[in-house]
Parts: C-alpha cells; structure tokens; sequence
C-alpha cells in the first residue's frame, strides 16, 4: 500500500533517516551524498500481523537541474 511519508510513524521516518545518513560518505554511497528519502512510502503487510509489518522508503538522489544540464551537455560533446 503506497502512502506519503508524513503518515509513517515518526519513530520510522527517523529510523530511516538516520539509516541514510549513516551510510552517507562512505563506500556504501556511490552517490557521494547526493540522496534524500522521497515522499513515498510502501506500506508492507504480513498476513500474520494486523497492522503494517514493514516500510519500505523510496530513496531518491537529490540532483539540482543545473548540475543534471551540465552533465547533459557533456555528453552531447
């Protein structure tokens, strides 16, 4: 089930958070740091829990249009 992320329980938003933010700067991040958490969420259910047993964060990078129309030009050349 998709949601937005301002209905994820804090606790989650700020688990996740922090789980970027740990990876951040290192080998693990091929994008140099260069993502943030996407407005949406998926909401994932188990058949044995009544509520939401997981979520799961849509990570998306976090690239400005300047950078993105330099890049592109490059590679026109």
């Amino acid at each position: 089930m998709e949601m937005n992320l301002d209905e994820v329980p804090l606790g989650a938003r700020r688990r996740a958070s922090q789980l970027l933010e740990n990876i951040r700067g290192t080998d693990m991040d091929p994008t140099k740091g260069q993502v943030a958490l996407s407005g949406e969420v998926n909401a994932i259910f188990r058949p044995d829990l009544k509520e939401v047993a997981y979520f799961e964060f849509v990570v998306e990078l976090a690239v400005n249009a300047v950078a993105m129309s330099q890049s592109r030009a490059e590679v026109k050349r």
